[in-house]
């Protein structure tokens, strides 16, 4: 009978622990798509690639946009036109998440820079406003209010889930910056809700 005896200490059994996470994580779902897309040009391959992403794509462009639904649209759908055009050069670098996520945020900044500073929130029909939705109102509101640069950073770690590594690559900044600027958007966004 043979025993496999796992170490006790196994961060010194790996000392180069950083060689286990450079590489993006790779949906594999994600090139097959693409992969068939490339060469087929399926509608329905396509449909699956814009099913599985646009719905996180447009909430993030939601948070983006200062809750503005219809910009949310229009900037989700410049994504998309944009993707297409360049799928053929996207080289897997990072996670097709993570390139879509680049491409909207450059496709809100674009937009933002191009509107007039309106604020846009959907109001509710009755006027029994329950707890949740002033809760969500407020936040919304702060929201809009916080810097682009606050904003961005904010809704990609705290809303989005993105790590700050893949924030630096995103927004072209260091890891340092992003967290400096998640720190102060967050005690922003505190005092502008209380």
């Amino acid at each position: 009978m043979y025993f496999f005896c796992w170490p006790y200490n196994l961060s010194a059994t790996f000392k180069h622990k950083h060689v286990y996470t450079t590489a993006p994580m790779v949906n594999l779902e994600d090139k097959l798509l693409v992969s068939g897309f490339l060469l087929t040009h399926s509608e329905t391959v396509f449909s699956r690639l814009y099913q599985k992403h646009t719905t996180p794509l447009f909430k993030m462009a939601v948070q983006l946009a200062n809750g503005n639904t219809h910009a949310a649209e229009e900037i989700v759908q410049e994504t998309w036109i944009r993707a297409v055009a360049k799928l053929q050069g996207f080289t897997w670098q990072s996670s097709f998440k993570t390139w879509l996520t680049g491409i909207t945020i450059n496709c809100a900044r674009e937009y933002n820079r191009q509107a007039q500073p309106t604020y846009n929130l959907e109001t509710a029909e009755d006027e029994t406003v329950q707890v949740d939705t002033t809760i969500k109102l407020d936040l919304q509101r702060a929201l809009a209010m916080l810097p682009a640069g606050y904003r961005e950073i904010l809704v990609l770690h705290d809303m989005q889930g993105f790590k700050h590594k893949e924030i630096s690559q995103l927004l072209d900044i260091t890891e340092g910056t992003s967290k400096s600027q998640l720190f102060n958007a967050r005690k922003t966004l505190q005092k502008l809700l209380h």
